[in-house]
C-alpha cells in the first residue's frame, strides 16, 4: 500500500512538473494550468495516504532516520509550494521545488532502508516539536535558496542584458529577494525553536544542553550565518545580491549538517 500510494504520487507530480516547463516554453498552455493543478492535489492526497502507510507500517511516526525525514520532508514541501504559488501568482516555485519532492520519493522507493528503531532513552514528547520545527526550518530555507538561484540568474541576465527565455517567465527581482527574506525569517525563527527544543530534550534524556555534538556544532554555525545575514539586512542595507550568496552558502551548510556530517564524525544523532 505504502509503494502504491508513492508511485502514484510521484506520476502525479511528474506530470505537473513536465505540464510547467512546457508552460515556460508555450505560455498558451496557461489555460489548461488550473485543470492540471488538480493533479498535484491527486498526488498529495496519495502521498498522505502513503504517510499514514508508513505509520502503520513501522508504529512509529516517521522522524527517526534520513529516509523518513525526506518522507515528511518531501510531503510538508507540497503545501509551501501550493501557499507560494497563489501567494506570487506564478507557478514557477513548482518547477524549483517539486524535483525535490519527486526525488525524495523516488530515494524512499529505491532505498531498501532498515527497520528504524528509536533507544527508549530518547523517548520524549521534546522529539515531536524538535524534528518537525527543525525540518520544517530546512524546508524554508530551501525555498530560500531556490529563490536566491532565482534572483541571481535574473540579476546575471540584466547585468549582461542578455535577458534568455526565462526572464520573464520568473518571479520578478522584488519578488525573488522578498520570497528570500520572507523564507529566511521564518526558517531562522524555526530553527531557533528546534534548536531549544532539541537542548531541552537533550536535557531529559543525558542531563545536558549541550554536548558539542558534531550535529549540535553544525546546526549552531548555520544558525549563526543566518542570524548574521537577517542582521546586516535589517541594519547595516545589504544588497539583495549579497544576501542571495549568503543565502546559498547558508544552504549549502544545511545540507553538510543534514547528510554530510556522517562522514565529518560520529554523532548520537540518527540524522
Amino acid at each position: 500500500m505504502l509503494k502504491l500510494n508513492l508511485i502514484l504520487a510521484i506520476i502525479c507530480y511528474s506530470v505537473v512538473l513536465i505540464f510547467a516547463f512546457l508552460m515556460i516554453y508555450r505560455v498558451e498552455l496557461k489555460i489548461y494550468w488550473k485543470r492540471i493543478k488538480l493533479l498535484l492535489y491527486i498526488g498529495f492526497a496519495a502521498h498522505t495516504f502513503g504517510l499514514m502507510s508508513y505509520f502503520v507500517l513501522k508504529n512509529h511516526f516517521p522522524i527517526i532516520s534520513n529516509i523518513e525525514a525526506l518522507l515528511l520532508m518531501s510531503w510538508l514541501l507540497v503545501p509551501l509550494i501550493l501557499f507560494i504559488e497563489w501567494k506570487n501568482r506564478s507557478m514557477i516555485m513548482s518547477v524549483v521545488l517539486l524535483p525535490f519532492v519527486i526525488l525524495a520519493l523516488f530515494a524512499i522507493l529505491i532505498i531498501n532502508s532498515p527497520m528504524a528503531f528509536l533507544s527508549p532513552k530518547l523517548k520524549s514528547y521534546w522529539m515531536y516539536i524538535h524534528v518537525p520545527t527543525s525540518l520544517l526550518a530546512i524546508l524554508f530555507l530551501f525555498i530560500s535558496f531556490g529563490a536566491s538561484l532565482m534572483y541571481l540568474v535574473q540579476n546575471n541576465a540584466i547585468k549582461l542584458k542578455k535577458p534568455g527565455f526565462l526572464y520573464d517567465k520568473l518571479p520578478s527581482l522584488a519578488q525573488c529577494d522578498l520570497i528570500n527574506y520572507n523564507s529566511i525569517w521564518i526558517g531562522f525563527i524555526l530553527i531557533s525553536i528546534g534548536m531549544i527544543s532539541g537542548m531541552l530534550w537533550s536535557k531529559k534524556c543525558f542531563g545536558e544542553f549541550w554536548q558539542w555534538d558534531i550535529k549540535e556544532i553544525l546546526t549552531l554555525l548555520v544558525w549563526i550565518v543566518y542570524l548574521i545575514i537577517l542582521i546586516y539586512r535589517l541594519y547595516m542595507k545589504w544588497t539583495a545580491k549579497i544576501i542571495a550568496y549568503l543565502s546559498i552558502i547558508g544552504f549549502l551548510l544545511i545540507l553538510i549538517t543534514f547528510l554530510g556530517y556522517a562522514y565529518i564524525s560520529k554523532s548520537y544523532h540518527s540524522f
